[in-house]
């Protein structure tokens, strides 16, 4: 297994396929055998039902692998299933709870799919919770702000997107935000540098 992740990892397509298929003849129950080939159907192959059935299958013999629960999420996310997709995440993090286990993930991607569908307060409350298990994640502090902003919360929209800021610089989106909590707030000359930054952003990105 350890050989077919490196494969993975250094986009060995045929090697990685080749050897995964012989670990999961080999031994389909080992642990990690089917997240891992549910992770190259996900993500190198853009095949979400494969990738389904593979992290459903790693679930099968692990209930408890959060992070297969995690991505099946995903799944369900991309194929429109958006029902269980929120439950997958809802039973990841009462697996996290129950265990203790940090792990952002689920919290993230939860966050991520009510702010989608409009959720706003919702999302606010498991973008922060993922921000306080990862501090350092631009995404979760991105997604915190966005969701505060869009429920009149400016004061937490300020202080989310400026931790955001300060973790990475060159997201366009949170300038973007940034700009709009500024001029809220009446300063001006705040607002147009955020734009200004908005726009280098987005120029640069352009043009790579």
């Amino acid at each position: 297994l350890i050989l077919a992740e490196a494969y993975m990892f250094l986009n060995q397509h045929k090697f990685f396929e080749e050897e995964m298929g012989r670990v999961l003849e080999r031994a389909p129950a080992q642990p990690g055998a089917h997240y891992l080939a549910g992770l190259y159907a996900y993500a190198t192959e853009e095949n979400w039902n494969r990738a389904a059935e593979h992290f459903e299958l790693e679930l099968s013999h692990n209930p408890e692998h959060f992070q297969a629960m995690s991505y099946l999420g995903l799944c369900y996310k991309a194929s429109d299933q958006f029902d269980r997709a929120e439950s997958t995440f809802k039973n990841a993090i009462a697996l996290l709870e129950r265990k203790g286990i940090k792990f952002d993930l689920p919290y993230q991607l939860l966050a991520a799919l009510y702010l989608e569908q409009g959720h706003n307060a919702q999302a606010l409350d498991y973008a922060l919770r993922a921000a306080k298990i990862a501090p350092d994640s631009v995404r979760n502090h991105l997604l915190a702000g966005k969701a505060a902003w869009r429920v009149n919360d400016a004061s937490t929209a300020f202080r989310e997107l400026r931790a955001a800021v300060a973790l990475n610089t060159d997201n366009a989106e949170t300038h973007y935000l940034l700009a709009s909590v500024y001029k809220s707030r009446g300063e001006s000359d705040n607002a147009r540098r955020e734009i200004a930054l908005f726009s280098k952003c987005r120029e640069f990105f352009a043009a790579n």
